[in-house]
């Protein structure tokens, strides 16, 4: 694959092949995969505290039921 420098331009070179544009700005690389890097550990993070919450909400269901449990033992 050749590439071809354009002459308006830095940030792209034409693939002579496809006779696509091709961006060679590597800043602007870098910037986009450190942002999909960082929205990735957003997103397991989200994941990480809906598991927490739903665990929460199991943890209190289980002790309500056993402060249920114990005020029918200790009423009667």
């Amino acid at each position: 694959m050749s590439k071809l420098k354009l002459v308006d331009t830095n940030k792209y070179v034409r693939d002579t092949h496809s006779k696509g544009l091709i961006s060679s700005d590597v800043k602007a690389l870098q910037a986009y995969k450190l942002s999909r890097e960082r929205m990735n550990k957003i997103e397991g993070f989200e994941t990480d505290i809906n598991n927490i919450r739903t665990e929460l909400t199991d943890i209190k269901n289980l002790l309500e039921t056993i402060s249920k449990s114990l005020y029918k033992t200790n009423r009667v």
